[in-house]
């Protein structure tokens, strides 16, 4: 085995013998921060010993340096934060502020980081940690923001400044958007909806009730098989199959569904001319089961927005059905915990996850409310100019 090749240490400078007698010196340039690697052939160890010595002491004495800790560039975390609210153009107060915000920052960065020092060590995940301590404390996002400001303002300051601390500015903080309003059919419109598919399209019709009187995912609504109704007892059940798993923890359950998705199902049954051995509703030979359901859904819906005139139907999503579900049945007054039980929700709260438990009389709340889903119709202004009763 080849022995280990000798290393000395002197100041900041390695040195390493190499097997064909030569010397290499590495250090790291105080001055650029590069790692320097020089080969030194046909000299003798104390030769190459005083050239490290040399080295170092240079560094040392020319550059401020000190072996084992890094030149300061630009001024300390503190320095960059006061000069920076000191140039600003800020009113008394709002500077009473700032300074407030600073020093909670640096209180916070000696703690989490109590090595940092110079500015220019700041690295971005650093604010990202901060504002997520502050997001821990329950702060709104405006004030997050305003606490920030005085550290943005001084990372821009010092990389403008002193480009030899090699910060990057940092992308301009925006304002969040508004809360996006959801897409969602009024009961109106879905009663013209339902009427038109169960005129044209039967199947689709079957689909539409799983997911919009019902409550199930697409992909659940598409899985269904026969064994998972009881037309007796008026349940369906959503279960893992050997084509479909289910989404969350939460998502198998047996929920009791209206008369109206009952008829649908057996309605669709009877017209089915072969039975798949699994039991599928809406099986397919090859590819997955759900996409040209889906593809069929976007035609049809376009189709009924020409037919009827009503323009909104044709744009609503496929997979929305089920939120149009939730939001009638929160209208009809139906409980949030059950209805998130109805829907295969896994509950977010200490309650309902282990105290509070629902069974089946619970759940059949929700069907006796969506029972007079088409009552909404009637307090809805969408639907006062529709001729719904042409398609219902």
């Amino acid at each position: 085995m080849m022995a280990k090749k000798a290393v000395l240490r002197i100041g900041i400078v390695s040195v390493r013998t190499m097997p064909d007698s030569s010397f290499t010196l590495r250090y790291r340039d105080p001055e650029t921060g590069a790692d320097v690697r020089r080969v030194l052939r046909g000299v003798r160890l104390d030769e190459a010993k005083a050239m490290a010595a040399h080295i170092s002491q240079q560094a040392q004495t020319e550059m401020g340096y000190r072996p084992g800790r890094r030149r300061a560039i630009g001024p300390s975390l503190r320095d960059a934060l006061t000069e920076t609210i000191r140039l600003s153009n800020q009113r008394e107060s709002t500077r009473r502020v700032s300074v407030e915000s600073a020093n909670m920052f640096l209180t916070w960065a000696a703690h989490r980081f109590p090595h940092l020092e110079m500015f220019a060590d700041m690295k971005p995940f650093m604010l990202t940690e901060y504002a997520r301590h502050m997001e821990g404390r329950g702060l709104a996002a405006n004030t997050i923001r305003n606490r920030l400001a005085p550290v943005r303002a001084a990372w821009r300051w010092v990389a403008i400044n002193y480009p030899e601390a090699g910060l990057s500015l940092l992308p301009a903080m925006r304002a969040g958007g508004r809360p996006m309003q959801r897409a969602t059919m009024s009961a109106a419109h879905l009663h013209v909806c339902l009427g038109w598919l169960q005129r044209r399209d039967p199947v689709l019709y079957a689909v539409g009730c799983l997911t919009a009187l019902a409550g199930l995912r697409q992909t659940e609504a598409f899985h269904i098989r026969r064994q998972d109704i009881d037309f007796t007892r008026g349940l369906v059940r959503v279960c893992d199959t050997e084509k479909h798993r289910l989404k969350t923890p939460g998502s198998g359950r047996v929920i009791p569904v209206t008369q109206e998705v009952l008829d649908g199902l057996q309605s669709h049954i009877a017209r089915q001319r072969v039975i798949p051995t699994d039991g599928m509703l809406f099986p397919r030979t090859a590819g997955w089961e759900g996409h040209h359901i889906s593809t069929k859904w976007r035609s049809a819906l376009r189709r009924a927005a020409d037919e009827t005139g009503i323009q909104e139907i044709g744009k609503f999503p496929c997979r929305r059905f089920r939120s149009v579900f939730a939001t009638m049945s929160f209208r009809l007054g139906v409980h949030d915990s059950v209805l998130r039980a109805y829907l295969g929700h896994t509950p977010g709260d200490m309650l309902n996850t282990h105290y509070k438990v629902l069974n089946l009389g619970d759940l059949r709340t929700v069907p006796d409310a969506m029972t007079n889903w088409r009552n909404l119709c009637q307090e809805e202004d969408s639907g006062r100019n529709l001729a719904v009763e042409n398609w219902g």
